[in-house]
């Protein structure tokens, strides 16, 4: 009966040299490359955050951050609801 298994290892030991020393850091290299790519051009485009373009959203953000009143709040609230 054959099992397919000759004892020698060589051709293991070899496969998993090259895959560990290789192609385990290429892929992880590319990995970084590719995922530096896309989250800076999230950032750039604001593509990240859904919230970016909506301006009632920034209005939110400069009440929250205290750079305008309630009645400058509520005052461009309805401004915009008004667009």
């Amino acid at each position: 009966m054959m099992t397919g298994f000759d004892g020698n290892w060589g051709g293991w030991v070899f496969a998993m040299q090259l895959l560990f020393s290789w192609l385990v850091p290429l892929a992880v290299i590319a990995l970084l490359v590719f995922w530096a790519a896309v989250w800076g051009r999230e950032r750039k485009t604001g593509l990240g955050n859904p919230h970016a373009a909506d301006p009632l959203h920034v209005l939110k953000l400069r009440y929250a951050k205290g750079e305008i009143s309630s009645e400058e709040y509520h005052r461009m609230k309805e401004d915009l609801k008004r667009d």
